[in-house]
């Protein structure tokens, strides 16, 4: 299983001046599997879903916007 902190690795790959916003720190559960998560890339509000980072994927796929 890939690990639960979502934007765990993901860094600059060299193409422009992208920051990787401050992670949150805490003690968070996925709302679909239930998996840990101590750190988020944002503040999450009461009353909304968290997701790992595979269920994010699971529940957001990438969309192509090549034609």
């Amino acid at each position: 299983m890939q690990d639960s902190n979502f934007g765990g690795n993901q860094g600059n790959d060299g193409g422009g001046s992208f920051t990787k916003p401050p992670m949150i720190e805490g003690n968070w559960k996925c709302s679909d599997c239930q998996a840990e998560i101590t750190k988020l890339p944002f503040e999450p509000k009461e009353g909304r879903p968290v997701y790992c980072l595979d269920c994010y994927r699971k529940n957001h796929p990438r969309k192509d916007f090549r034609r």
